[in-house]
């Protein structure tokens, strides 16, 4: 009697022949009724037929395509071989490295039509790539074995409580030196936390009290998910550890601390900004997962349409002058900034940061680190900056009268800096720093652009489907914000949710944005200190698109949903007058 996992995995394969294209369905149809006539499996059933050269769905596919199958259950990948493909690539493409003989890779698949899968090993290696077929379930559970992860939740928290059976009274009172009994298993949650919010694209890491128990969520492509949920008696335990290797003081429970650690990974290091906070069912904890690899993206990646794109590049080109981006927290400013900073020469240029916190360490430019308690603040890095000899100074947010004075006098004395504020709108910035007290002359003749923006996510290109209701809608909208020539062909679509998005129906983000471009008469109208709604319109004049009309194109695209545009957007405050 075949095992039920195995009897699952042939019919698993078995449901694949047709997408593949191994038999038609008409041929299964005719051999289901047979199966059913007779009391034969299927796949016997295909074969009797003379449908199928074998009655082994296995080595009907392996046949079809050419390429050996693997059982998995059975066979042990070289340890050697599985290190040269990263966990997360091999999550991705459902890619198992075998084993290595000179320049041959051999990797198994679950989808012999998927040739791109191993055109990414080949690209990720170096080395030529074989592939044999292995059963998509068997595949997707060795991988979970052989990098460590991701373990059932329940069974996290079975072990946990397990470990934990002693009242939250006494672990309160537990000495440092007594933190050793649980050390081990909590490091090893822990662990596996931040694995599996990598693994799923989070941001950040929530862990909250609440009464009764413990909430852990992730946040994901600017959502907050819910992802586990584990007895009360753990949260000691955990943000202790978390205190501990973040040099915070363990001994403090009533005011906040902030501190940050490192983690060490095969695929690449990570560092990890903490945040604790005291609340009525004890301390909340947030953890920010800082991967340098994942933040650094080319700026042409960041989905800024082209003339916007083209428009960035000529204004950071420029030697002199400031060059800001606007937006709330969250709105992807860090990542820009970042990503302006990526395309710079370092060799021939001198360019210094100062930032609080510095969250990435760049190759070949000079981090400074705001720290208020040894009196390094924005103003007073700025000050010795100056005085460094810099080509561009980018300050992580002008926040005060005093530090957007520097940044002016900079900008007027030969310095491309470039900062973030806090603004609905990108004309809003000037009208924000003449608010602080710099004179509007001089935000005139120092500003050359300002760049606003918001992320939306994208959606799920494996369960997007067309929404009639939001198309109607999103043809209004283009008409009624001057887009209309294409609004007749435009479908708004929608994810629907599936296994690769989460159910959540997004995967990814990208983003939206206006740009002001400093002109003759927008420095005209700065420089006389005219009301915010009249720079818009000048700046619309001068061929500035908002960032609702930004969103409403990439909907008609497809990128994004109406729903996710006006979730960032105030739709009825950014349409024009009629």
């Amino acid at each position: 009697m075949e095992e039920p996992e195995q009897t699952g995995d042939r019919k698993r394969i078995l449901e694949r022949l047709e997408e593949w294209s191994v038999v038609t369905a008409g041929q299964l149809e005719q051999a289901g009724r047979m199966a059913a006539e007779r009391a034969i499996p299927l796949e016997q059933a295909l074969h009797n037929l003379r449908f199928t050269a074998s009655a082994d769905p296995y080595t009907v596919v392996s046949e079809y395509f050419g390429i050996p199958y693997v059982d998995l259950a059975h066979f042990s990948p070289d340890p050697d071989a599985v290190a040269l493909l990263p966990e997360a690539e091999a999550r991705r493409l459902q890619v198992l490295p075998l084993f290595r003989t000179g320049n041959l890779l051999m990797v198994a698949v679950a989808d012999p039509l998927d040739v791109e899968a191993a055109d990414r090993v080949r690209d990720l290696t170096g080395l030529e790539v074989g592939r044999a077929l292995a059963d998509a379930s068997r595949l997707a559970g060795k991988i979970d074995r052989l990098y460590g992860g991701p373990e059932k939740p329940e069974e996290i928290i079975r072990d946990l409580s397990e470990e934990f059976e002693i009242p939250l009274s006494i672990l309160d009172r537990l000495e440092a030196g007594e933190e050793e009994a649980f050390a081990a298993p909590i490091a090893e949650f822990l662990q596996k936390l931040i694995r599996a919010a990598v693994r799923e694209r989070a941001s950040d890491i929530h862990v909250n009290p609440e009464k009764d128990g413990v909430t852990i969520k992730f946040r994901i492509d600017g959502i907050l998910r819910p992802h586990l949920r584990v007895p009360k008696k753990i949260l000691y335990p955990l943000v202790s550890h978390v205190k501990v290797k973040s040099n915070l003081d363990i001994a403090i429970s009533m005011r906040p601390q902030d501190g940050e650690f490192h983690v060490t990974r095969p695929e690449g290091d990570l560092d990890v900004r903490v945040s604790i906070l005291p609340t009525i069912h004890g301390e909340n904890l947030v953890m920010r997962i800082l991967n340098a690899a994942g933040m650094l993206m080319d700026l042409s990646a960041l989905g800024f349409s082209p003339p916007v794109f083209a428009a960035v590049e000529k204004l950071i080109a420029r030697p002199h002058g400031i060059f800001l981006i606007t937006g709330p927290t969250g709105s992807g400013k860090t990542t820009t900034l970042y990503s302006v900073l990526s395309r710079m020469d370092s060799e021939k240029l001198n360019i210094i940061t100062v930032e609080d916190p510095a969250e990435y360490k760049l190759a070949g430019i000079r981090q400074v680190q705001v720290n208020r308690r040894a009196g390094l603040t924005f103003a007073t890095a700025l000050r010795s900056i100056v005085r460094q000899d810099p080509d561009i100074i980018m300050i992580g947010e002008i926040r005060d009268l005093e530090t957007a004075e520097i940044a002016v006098q900079a900008a007027l004395t030969g310095h491309l800096v470039l900062g973030t504020l806090h603004t609905n709108n990108a004309p809003s910035g000037v009208t924000r720093l003449v608010e602080m007290g710099v004179p509007a002359f001089l935000v005139a003749s120092s500003v050359i652009g300002i760049l606003a923006q918001r992320l939306v996510r994208l959606i799920c290109p494996a369960c997007r489907e067309p929404s009639p209701r939001e198309t109607r809608l999103l043809r209004e909208l283009l008409v009624r914000t001057g887009q209309g020539e294409s609004s007749g062909e435009a479908v708004a679509l929608r994810g629907k949710g599936c296994d690769r998005c989460g159910d959540s129906g997004y995967r990814g983000r990208t983003t939206i944005a206006e740009l002001m471009v400093m002109d003759d008469r927008l420095r005209e109208l700065v420089g006389k200190d005219t009301p915010t709604a009249e720079l818009i319109e000048a700046a619309r004049a001068g061929g500035m698109g908002s960032l609702l009309e930004d969103g409403l194109a990439k909907a008609a695209a497809g990128r994004t949903s109406l729903e996710e545009v006006s979730r960032v957007v105030e739709i009825e405050e950014s349409l024009p007058a009629d």
